[in-house]
């Protein structure tokens, strides 16, 4: 029974992570009181297809978070997108030294998940690397 839930966990993480080469991310969360800070940063080495990079931020109390992200591409554009608190999208381009900040009150999805397009624009993005500040 490990063996099948095991083979269907990785089929599943293959499927979730086709076109892209994620090497790391780490975060880490603050609370004081009511306040919540979380600080992200992670690397894609190469993206190939539209991914979805979900960070979860429980203990919220509403939902929305303030967020600020800033994305650095090494080679390729990218498109970078959430949704805001009124079902806007905040979105734009980050080119080879040309870094993009995303800032804006994020709605978040299923409670406590803040979710972030990134889209290659040319085929292929290498060096991607965002940095992410959550506070609440």
């Amino acid at each position: 029974m490990r063996l099948i839930t095991a083979t269907i966990v990785g089929i599943l993480l293959l499927i979730g992570l086709a076109g892209c080469d994620m090497n790391s991310r780490q975060c880490s969360k603050t609370t004081i009181g009511l306040s919540i800070t979380m600080d992200c940063e992670g690397r894609y080495d190469t993206l190939s297809s539209e991914q979805t990079a979900r960070f979860e931020i429980e203990d919220i109390v509403g939902m929305t978070v303030d967020a600020r992200i800033t994305i650095t591409v090494e080679r390729g554009r990218v498109r970078a997108s959430f949704e805001s608190w009124d079902g806007q999208t905040i979105a734009g381009e980050a080119a080879p030294g040309v870094p993009l900040t995303l800032t804006g009150e994020a709605r978040l999805q299923f409670i406590d998940e803040m979710r972030l397009t990134l889209q290659p624009l040319d085929g292929e993005v290498t060096g991607l690397r965002y940095q992410a500040h959550f506070e609440k």
